[in-house]
């Protein structure tokens, strides 16, 4: 061709589709394929029981500290109550009935024991002048230490009596308590973070066994990005680098950033998101968008740009 001759419309096409491939492999240079997911958390009772209420509805928003249902509580509430007065009594001690018997007890043996001491008193004065034999002394002095024991006996009883059990029943007796308290609440379980509603499996009135899901909840923040790296382009990627969310709709874009890079290797993603991208070894990364986004569902083909100059 020689200088200033026009270019024919064949030279335009080919020079035209040049540029265009390079333009094209500059886009996608900095750009994977990838889609929405989430990690649901399965919200079960653990007690069997009876379904009582539903507080949610299915697709709901709920925040932290909202009520997801309500087992019924009848048996937990029994046993809850149990707990309580078996406590009360170990704290409190034998009831006031209980205390009056051995408190007489104690009165009865201490008279008996100062009857046996005068008795003895007398065994000692007549033995001076042998008109008791020394086995009626030995005798007497035997019932006094007897009686002795038992005064003792009976005023450690009356004491246990009054102060309750031991420490450590008592200790036991509170974490009985406690564990009530705890399935009780777990009656009615909570959510811990905002989120939104899936599923729900269990209606009131239906008999759910311990560890039976009810709802399948979607918290906000467990919500984030796969895509998949080729592996020339591993090198450019890092934890906590800014990334960007394409939406496949409207363009529009969401901020986000890299919170995980698989150590193994990959063939190829799954066909469904990236057809042109088999028979490619890529790493299958994750990132986490910054705020919720409502579009950003479960299973949703977006692209992930690299935010360059960080």
């Amino acid at each position: 061709m020689r200088t200033g001759q026009p270019m024919d419309l064949k030279q335009r096409f080919i020079i035209s589709a040049f540029f265009l491939l390079i333009a094209c492999d500059t886009e996608k240079k900095d750009r994977f394929d990838g889609y929405a997911e989430g990690e649901f958390v399965y919200i079960a009772p653990t007690t069997s029981g009876i379904l009582e209420k539903l507080y949610v509805k299915k697709g709901q928003k709920i925040l932290s500290g909202e009520k997801f249902f309500m087992m019924d509580r009848t048996n937990l509430q029994a046993v809850r109550d149990m707990a309580i007065s078996k406590y009360d009594n170990l704290v409190k001690g034998k009831r006031p009935e209980e205390i009056n018997i051995i408190a007489k007890q104690k009165e009865q043996a201490e008279a008996n024991l100062t009857n046996a001491k005068r008795s003895h008193e007398r065994c000692l004065e007549l033995i001076k002048t042998h008109a008791v034999s020394r086995s009626d002394l030995d005798e007497k002095t035997a019932v006094c230490r007897s009686l002795e024991a038992r005064v003792q006996e009976l005023s450690s009883a009356l004491n246990v009596a009054r102060t309750g059990a031991r420490s450590d029943e008592i200790r036991a007796a509170n974490q009985e308590i406690i564990q009530a308290n705890h399935n009780l609440s777990q009656a009615t379980p909570k959510a811990l973070q905002n989120g939104m509603i899936e599923d729900i499996y269990y209606h009131p009135g239906e008999f759910v066994t311990a560890g039976s899901p009810v709802i399948s909840f979607l918290p906000f923040d467990n919500i984030k990005i796969r895509f998949f790296v080729p592996q020339k382009m591993l090198p450019e990627i890092g934890l906590h680098q800014k990334v960007q969310i394409v939406f496949d709709d409207d363009g529009s874009s969401a901020d986000a950033e890299i919170t995980f890079i698989s150590p193994k290797a990959e063939f190829t993603p799954p066909v469904i998101y990236s057809i042109e991208s088999r028979k490619k070894l890529v790493f299958m990364a994750e990132a986490t968008p910054k705020k919720f986004d409502e579009r950003l569902r479960p299973g949703l083909p977006v692209s992930v740009l690299l935010v360059k100059n960080q």
